[in-house]
This record gives structure tokens, sequence and C-alpha cells, in this order.
């Protein structure tokens, strides 16, 4: 009877070894990577919304569709008007005359002089709510000029820099006839398709281009250290769940199998094992990490990598006993 107790014990024991393995593998590359993934889900997410292909920053203005003023370092914003709180923010002025066909742009077509159009990120980060008034320092003022916010808008980050640890929001302003006379700054174009040839008329019109497709890819891959190491976890969980349990449980089949019992549970009892024990732990436990992060191709990369590893993993090595049992003429 002791014996009988101390082998059930040790078989438990390697069980929940076995399962604890896959589950930690899980739990730990989503404590490590859960912030960064969601930054990357978020900028693939706005870019995807987005429905331009190409910015144009221009070093001067030419009154084209969807183009507006870029005066990213001559205006200072403030949580409120005694500037104790500066908004780490770019900004981006509706130009006056100019129309605006691009969806991504369209609150600019109603935003009026005095009035800000803010992205979600800026909202979340400083609590800011349609309503709400932030506070613009011009160049040529000492005095902050309160603005109403109109709108939010969810799909913005910073456009010249898309690094997940750089998740400036964007502020557009109302057309300022004061900031636009006393400036020389830059202009931004947003276009649904390439301008080239529409700007090669014009000497020395463009600054910078920003591909939305390159962001796109550049923000994904900054998410490949995760899928990496999430793979890695998940073979090493595989690799010490067979060590532990796995490769032990047939030790007791192999003994009822002289004893009369058909071949065709050698097969099947190790696989249900490895599909209960291995493959659904993993399967219910990236579908619960993974429930609250943004859809993205990089969270549905993120969750089947592991399952796949998982699953793989039953069908190679049910695929390997299966073969070592048949020539040993079982």
């Amino acid at each position: 009877m002791g014996m009988y107790v101390k082998g059930y014990v040790q078989r438990v024991t390697m069980i929940i070894i076995a399962v604890g393995a896959i589950l930690a593998s899980s739990f730990l590359c989503y404590g490590l990577f859960h912030e960064k993934l969601n930054k990357v889900s978020g900028q693939i997410n706005s870019y995807d919304s987005a429905d331009y292909s190409t910015i144009y920053i221009l070093n001067y203005g030419k009154a084209f569709n969807n183009e507006c003023l870029y005066p990213d370092v001559g205006i200072q914003f403030y949580r409120d008007a005694e500037r104790t709180q500066r908004l780490t923010v770019s900004s981006i002025m509706r130009e006056e005359g100019v129309s605006y066909d691009l969806e991504y742009l369209a609150p600019l077509s109603q935003l009026n002089p005095g009035e800000v159009c803010i992205s979600r990120n800026v909202a979340d980060a400083y609590k800011l709510r349609i309503g709400d008034a932030i506070f613009a320092e011009y160049p040529f003022s000492l005095v902050p000029a309160a603005l109403r916010i109109s709108a939010i808008i969810q799909t913005d980050y910073d456009l010249g820099q898309p690094t997940i640890d750089n998740d400036i929001g964007v502020v557009f302003l109302g057309f300022n006839n004061e900031y636009a006379a006393s400036t020389n700054g830059k202009y931004i174009m947003f276009s649904e398709n390439s301008k080239a040839e529409e700007l090669a008329a014009y000497p020395q019109i463009i600054n910078e281009v920003i591909n939305k497709s390159e962001n796109k890819k550049y923000v994904a891959s900054q998410g490949t250290a995760a899928l990496t190491l999430g793979a890695v976890f998940s073979l090493v969980a595989v690799v010490l769940a067979q060590m532990t349990f796995f490769s032990k449980s047939r030790v007791p089949l192999y003994r009822c199998y002289l004893k009369g019992m058909k071949q065709f549970y050698m097969f099947v009892i190790p696989l249900a094992e490895r599909l209960v024990l291995c493959l659904l732990p993993c399967v219910l436990c990236q579908l619960v990490l993974t429930a609250g992060m943004p859809k993205s191709s990089v969270i549905s990369a993120y969750r089947w990598i592991p399952i796949g590893i998982c699953g793989l993993f039953c069908v190679v090595m049910f695929a390997y006993e299966a073969m070592k049992l048949r020539r040993k003429g079982g």
C-alpha cells in the first residue's frame, strides 16, 4: 500500500512539474514583454487605420490637398495656464484654404482657430477630454493661449520616429494667422499615393519622405525579441515536460502491454496525455494572457507560436514513439 501511494505521489508530482513548465513559460514571456507587445500592436493598429501611404515633409508650402503647417519646434504646450506641466507632443497646424479629403485628417476640416484635436495617447497620458483646454506658448508671445480640445483621434503616434519607446502623440491645431505670418517653418503633406512626379516640378521642395509601410515594418520588427524568446521558452518547457513526465509515463504502459493491453492504447494514451497535459494548458494560457491585448499580426504570432510548438511536440513525439514501438515488433 505504501509503495502504491508513493508511486501515485511521484506521478502526480511529475504531472504538476510538466504542466507547470508549460504554464511558466507563457507567464514568464508575458511578464517580460506584455508592455512592449501592447506598444507594438498599438502603433501597428495606428498605421493600419490610417488611409495615407506616404508623408512628405516640405521645405515650403504649395497648398496641396492634405497639406499642413509643421511647427514642430516653434510651439510649446502645457496642461495649465501656469505652465507647471509641459506636454511632450508633436504639433501640426491646419493650413488655411487647403482641402482635407483623407479620413485620417477629417477632424481638421472642422478645426477652428483656438481649437485643437489630440491623439488618444496624449489624452490618456495627460487625462484630457473633449471640452478641456490646453495652453500653447507661441514664439511671438509670452502669454500662453488657451486652446479647446474639439476632438480626440485614435490613430496617431510620433510620425518621424516610429520606435515603440517613443510614443509621443500629436496635437493638431486650428489655423493661427499670426503664427503663419511670423514663421518660415516646414510643411507636412499626407498622401494616399506617391506624389513624387507632382512634387518634382518644385525645386528642393522635399525635405523628407516618410513611408507608412516602412514605418510599420520597423515597428513590427521591435516585437521580434518577444516572439523569439517566446519560442525559446516554449521549447525549453516541452523539453522539460518530456524529461520529467512524458518519457517516464510509458513505463507502466509497457507493463500493461505485456499483460495483454491492446497495441492501440499504446499509441492513443501517450498522445492523449500530451494533448491534455501539454497542448491544452498552453492553449488556455495563451488565450487568457492575450485576451486584453490589441488585435494585431504581432499578437497573433505571439499567441500561436507557443501553441504551434506544443502541438508540433505532441505530433512529433507520438510519431517517434509509434515508430519505435513498431521497430520493437510491438
